[in-house]
């Protein structure tokens, strides 16, 4: 949470946008952004578990631990697909 002062902030790495956004005093900054001009004072509000930054690294890992088994459901699948196009 910004406290004091106002930036153009580059939220690029977290976000995907690529035009930095101006921000200023009460407005709220994700960890991992880029202070591009001007000075700011910041309040941290969320750490470890909460923050914005933990819980993408724990999506990513759910991510990678269902794509076993989903790769395994599609190799079934085409299995008998491509033997049913064959066969016909």
């Amino acid at each position: 949470m910004i406290e004091e002062g106002s930036s153009w902030v580059d939220e690029s790495m977290v976000t995907g946008d690529s035009i930095p956004a101006e921000k200023s005093s009460g407005d709220e900054v994700i960890g991992g952004s880029i202070n591009k001009s001007g000075y700011l004072i910041i309040k941290v509000t969320r750490v470890g578990e909460e923050s914005f930054l933990h819980q993408v690294a724990r999506q990513i890992e759910d991510a990678r631990a269902m794509k076993p088994g989903i790769l395994l459901l599609v190799d079934i699948v085409l299995k008998y697909y491509v033997t049913g196009i064959v066969t016909f």
